[in-house]
């Protein structure tokens, strides 16, 4: 988590170094890619487990430094949700796309505040329905991802891969997941009100905001909603009398 922390905050210390250049931020990505794999995986081995002895068997190294299987799985494991999300919204756009064109009204009106504000003046029934099913394939996006994230507490604590397996596990606990996440991305709903604020160390100070968001995001929000994922996992794959699902 420190060494994240450090990594996030790159655009404070980065020019400071002397560090410039077209290069620096491919490579700062790919490294921050691979120490947030490595963070999240040494989390969610104490997370999904009772102990240290229980983590240390799962492959927690040192300090949480590690690579090893369980890393690779949690990969492997966030490309096929994001796969599978993709084929999702892909499949909704092209709803949408015959939607709009039965409806002779243009998808881009979407975007276009006053024309929606216009047709719900004027009850335009094309505009309003195509707005409707947006609304609808943005719920059903919602819902996916939010039943998703269970997938990563399951693939460290199963020591397999689970993608789309995790559906059947969050079956019905759609809200407390959603719930739960809302409540766990304080920090984040934060800074991102601090962004637009006009807070006096935040405003206008790209340093300052820099630093605070590495902070905050290294320390604060990946542990925090790890830390909720794992244990909203261990509740739902046994329940109280020790039963599968519960």
């Amino acid at each position: 988590m420190a060494l994240l922390a450090v990594l996030l905050c790159a655009p404070v210390w980065a020019p400071l170094l002397g560090l410039r250049g077209v290069w620096l931020c491919p490579v700062l990505c790919l490294v921050i890619t691979l120490v947030a794999l490595v963070s999240s995986a040494a989390l969610f081995r104490v997370g999904v487990t009772d102990s240290a002895q229980a983590a240390r068997k799962l492959g927690l190294g040192v300090g949480g430094l590690q690579f090893g299987a369980a890393e690779l799985r949690l990969l492997a494991s966030g490309l096929l949700v994001a796969g599978f999300l993709g084929l999702v919204a892909g499949a909704l756009g092209l709803v949408l796309l015959f939607l709009a064109t039965a409806l002779d009204t243009p998808l881009l009106v979407l975007a276009d505040q006053a024309a929606l504000r216009r047709a719900w003046a004027t009850q335009d029934g094309s505009v309003l329905g195509l707005a409707g099913a947006a609304l609808v394939g943005a719920l059903v996006m919602a819902a996916l991802a939010v039943k998703l994230s269970l997938a990563k507490p399951a693939t460290v604590a199963e020591r397999r891969i689970v993608s789309v397996g995790a559906l059947n596990l969050a079956d019905g606990q759609f809200w407390a997941l959603l719930a739960g996440l809302v409540v766990t991305s304080a920090p984040t709903i934060a800074l991102a009100y601090a962004c637009h604020s006009k807070w006096p160390l935040m405003a206008g100070n790209h340093t300052t905001f820099s630093l605070v968001a590495g902070l905050v995001t290294a320390l604060l929000q990946v542990p925090l909603s790890i830390g909720f994922l794992s244990k909203a996992y261990k509740r739902l794959e046994y329940g109280p009398n020790g039963s599968r699902g519960g």
